[in-house]
């Protein structure tokens, strides 16, 4: 099992969070990491944006 942090799938959230990759670049990582044969578990935390 592989667990990915996504934590927002806002990019200027995750800038401000000094995440230090793009929504999109996490969503690429587990599509190659499912072609790999891994199973994911992927982490996404509401109300990082403050709503």
């Amino acid at each position: 099992m592989l667990y990915l942090g996504l934590e927002s799938g806002c990019d200027a959230v995750l800038s401000y969070m000094n995440k230090g990759v793009t929504a999109a670049e996490v969503i690429m990582a587990g599509q190659k990491a499912k072609k790999a044969g891994f199973q994911l578990s992927v982490t996404a935390l509401s109300g990082l944006g403050g709503a």
